[in-house]
């Protein structure tokens, strides 16, 4: 799976095949960052997905869920996801 960012938009691949995208909104000044991702393709299209984040270098931390987790933990309903930016191709 690998995710493809680019200005407030977020596309998912799997198997080279955008399976899902979505519009970003970032919000720095909150602690944690927060994200939202109001998806606008694949099965949940219209749906607004809350997160918190942080990067460091190039990782990037993202915990999920349909209400706003407050820390980075997969625990409950939320999903935490781990991304490594790879270089260009």
């Amino acid at each position: 799976m690998k995710y493809i960012f680019k200005d407030n938009q977020v596309g998912v691949m799997e198997s080279h095949k955008k399976t899902r995208a979505g519009i970003i909104c970032l919000d720095a000044t909150q602690t944690p960052k927060t994200m939202d991702i109001t998806l606008t393709e694949g099965p949940q299209s219209g749906k607004t997905v809350l997160a918190i984040y942080e990067v460091d270098s190039d990782c990037l931390k993202l915990c999920v869920g349909d209400e706003r987790p407050t820390r980075f933990s997969g625990t409950g309903k939320a999903a935490l996801v781990e991304l490594t930016r790879e270089g260009p191709n």
